[in-house]
Order: C-alpha cells, then sequence, then structure tokens
C-alpha cells in the first residue's frame, strides 16, 4: 500500500460577517451552478484572475455552507492516512466506538506498529453506508406508520 501525504487546513470558526458573505455566496453560486456547467470558471482576487476547474465550485460550495452554518471547515486529501481520533472525530462518534468499527472489519484499517491508521475514503464510505441505512429505516418505519394509519 502506497503512502500518501495529507494536506490539511483547519480555519479558524468564523466570524459574523463571514457569515453574512458564505451565506450569500452560496445562494449565488447555488444558482449558477444549477444554470450552466463550466469547464473552468475565474476567481478575481485583488484585481487578478485565478482560473479554477468547474469542478472546483461543487467544493467550494460545500464549504461555505459549512462555514454559512457557523462550522469549522477542515480539508484534507480523501487518499490521506488517518489516526483513530481523527477517523472518530470525522464520523462524530468515540474513539473507542471506532476501535469496535475497526476491530470487525466495518471499516478496514492496517496498522503501523502499535498504532493503526484509516483511509479518509474508508471513513467516508461507511459513513455513507450507514446514512443510506438509517434512510431505509425510517422509510420503512413511515410505510409501516401509513399501513397502521399512525400517521394521522
Amino acid at each position: 500500500m502506497a503512502m500518501s501525504t495529507t494536506l490539511t487546513k483547519k480555519e479558524k470558526a468564523p466570524s459574523g460577517e463571514d457569515l453574512k458573505r458564505a451565506k450569500a455566496s452560496v445562494e449565488q453560486l447555488t444558482e449558477l451552478l444549477a444554470s450552466t456547467r463550466q469547464d473552468s470558471f475565474v476567481v478575481i482576487i485583488d484585481g487578478r484572475e485565478i482560473e479554477l476547474p468547474g469542478s472546483f465550485a461543487s467544493v467550494m460550495t460545500e464549504a461555505l455552507k459549512i462555514i454559512a452554518n457557523g462550522q469549522q471547515v477542515e480539508i484534507s486529501s480523501v487518499d490521506a492516512e488517518i489516526g483513530t481520533q481523527e477517523a472518530a472525530d470525522l464520523l462524530g462518534v468515540s474513539r473507542p466506538f471506532l476501535v469496535k468499527l475497526l476491530d470487525t472489519e466495518k471499516i478496514p484499517s492496517r496498522k503501523v506498529g502499535v498504532q493503526r491508521r484509516v483511509l479518509v475514503t474508508d471513513i467516508l464510505a461507511y459513513r455513507e453506508r450507514e446514512k443510506q441505512q438509517r434512510r431505509r429505516v425510517l422509510k420503512e418505519l413511515a410505510e409501516t406508520d401509513q399501513e397502521l394509519g399512525l400517521d394521522e
């Protein structure tokens, strides 16, 4: 397995002015992305134009949504390996719970000495599987409610 380097940048909590700008930017970007598909787009900073790939617009929109909700943004490479505490934080679970997921091989991991390393892609895949499972269960519950006439 090839080792990967991780570039992580964690921004400070957004200020009130940042929240306003982020909300306005999200609205503008969402509207723009819904109406057009571009191969690239230009950002102007201090009068300088920077051309960015079109696929970056959706990433930027997601980051701005997080900022608009008053949360911090952390950016890292999805092929990066992280430790168990970082993985637990990414899932929003305790470290002991994450270790149980690793022990039962619900999430793949590898050991480097005595420490475990987990691919960010594996954490994100697990999170998506769990989200889909919750949606299926909620849908089944809603259908059962309707069948029993409890939804009134």
